[in-house]
Order: structure tokens, then C-alpha cells, then sequence
């Protein structure tokens, strides 16, 4: 059945489909090669064609003309679809490239309460996110290579599960290995995924939120140079 990601995301899973919609490649999560000492043997990227967004995992597929799938891409597939942990996914036995440089959308900004469900909408489901402002708390030191749950809040108080996932997302344990479990405020952008009833954000990168005071001082200075700018005028 040819059609684009929004139609596929209502087929049945194990219905074999062809996405022939051009979506582009948003972003690589996990591609074969070792990072950090592990070694990931599949490719898996989220795609996006406007009407919805969706992840193809596996091997390249024999003929592909898409040998090293980039950000950017524009492609189709052939394959599977097979939901994994209520992201939609193709399993892919043909990825074609249709082009290259396509507009690239910006991660979704979500909330805890919009994404924290045991049934993830289509709109969140297999898309690219941004948690903006939270903190996370229930583990200390550095991420490491093991998968880790630990907990994340927001200035509500709202919360839920975080998941940190480098035996699976080769991108995480790029960024993220070794670098210090953040005590403070922090925005994090990567996808959501529903196991058992629970949700659970898998963050890709977390960059610590500024600090209120660091904001004013920059806008103090901002207008100190103004002002000195147009007294010498």
C-alpha cells in the first residue's frame, strides 16, 4: 500500500507498505559502528514528511540507494510497519533517496502533561522533541554506557520517567557519555516511548537552561552599551 506516514500510522502492524511521501530525515539516532566501546549493528532515523513522523530501523537493505542515510535526505521506503514501544516504525527491505538538503523541522517543544500518557498521540508519537526547563533527579555522577531510569520534573511539579539509552541510541551515548548527571535546570531534546503503560523520554542532548541572573546581566550590559554608545554620539 503506497501512501504518506499519516495514512500508514493508521494501517495494522505487519501490514507491508510503501512510503512514497519523500519525508525527510530529521534526525540519526543510532547508526552501525562503536561508540564509547559499544558496537551497534542497525541504522535507525526518524523521518518526517509534514503529515506525520516515523522511524525506520534495520539494516540497509541490499540495492539501497541511500548507502549512508544524512540528515537532510529526502527518502522512501519499503518495508513492515511494525510499531515499537508506540513509535511508529518500518522495517525497511528497500530505502530509496529522492534528494538531499530538505528543509529539516525543528524538534516539537512538549510539555510533561502532553507526553507523560499511556497512549502517545500521533502528534508526539515518532517525532523529535524538546522538554524545555526541567530537572531530573534519582541518579548522581557521570552517564555512562549502561541504561539508566532515572526521573525528570518540571516547574509544576509535573514528572515522569526519563531513560537514558545508549545500548540503543548510538547519538545518546555520543553526546551524552561522561558527562555529568545535571542537578540543575535543563532543556533536553530526543523522542518518547510508552512501555508498559509508562512513558518515558529518551533525551538525545541536555543543555543546562541559563540562569535568570546571567539573563538580566547580559540585558544590563546590553543597555549599559547602548546608552554609552549614545552619549559618545
Amino acid at each position: 500500500m503506497a501512501a504518506n506516514i499519516a495514512t500508514i500510522e493508521g494501517f495494522p502492524s505487519g501490514t507491508t507498505v510503501t512510503l512514497n511521501s519523500a519525508p525527510v530525515i530529521t534526525t540519526i539516532t543510532q547508526q552501525p559502528g562503536t561508540v564509547n566501546g559499544f558496537t551497534y549493528i542497525f541504522w535507525s532515523f526518524l523521518v518526517n514528511d509534514g503529515t506525520g513522523s516515523l522511524s525506520l530501523f534495520g539494516t540497509l537493505p541490499s540495492g539501497t540507494t541511500e548507502p549512508h542515510p544524512t540528515v537532510g535526505d529526502l527518502v522512501n521506503a519499503v518495508g513492515d510497519f511494525s510499531p515499537f514501544d508506540q513509535i511508529p516504525e518500518i522495517y525497511p527491505t528497500s530505502i530509496t533517496n529522492q534528494g538531499f538538503g530538505g528543509v529539516v523541522p525543528g524538534p516539537l517543544n512538549v510539555t510533561i502533561p502532553e507526553i507523560n500518557t499511556a497512549t502517545l498521540p500521533l502528534n508526539v508519537a515518532g517525532y523529535l522533541l524538546t522538554l524545555p526547563d526541567v530537572t531530573i533527579s534519582g541518579g548522581s555522577g557521570n552517564f555512562g554506557i549502561t541504561d539508566l531510569t532515572l526521573t525528570i520534573t518540571d516547574g509544576s511539579s509535573n514528572s515522569m520517567k526519563l531513560y537514558y539509552w545508549p545500548t540503543s541510541f548510538s547519538q545518546e551515548n555520543a553526546n551524552l557519555f561522561g558527562t555529568a548527571i545535571p542537578g540543575g535546570p535543563v532543556d533536553m531534546t530526543g523522542t518518547v516511548t510508552v512501555v508498559n503503560g509508562t512513558a518515558r523520554f529518551t533525551p538525545i542532548t541536555i543543555n543546562a537552561v541559563p540562569e535568570p541572573s546571567t539573563i538580566a546581566l547580559v540585558g544590563i550590559g546590553l543597555v549599559g552599551a547602548l546608552a554609552l554608545r549614545r552619549r559618545k554620539s
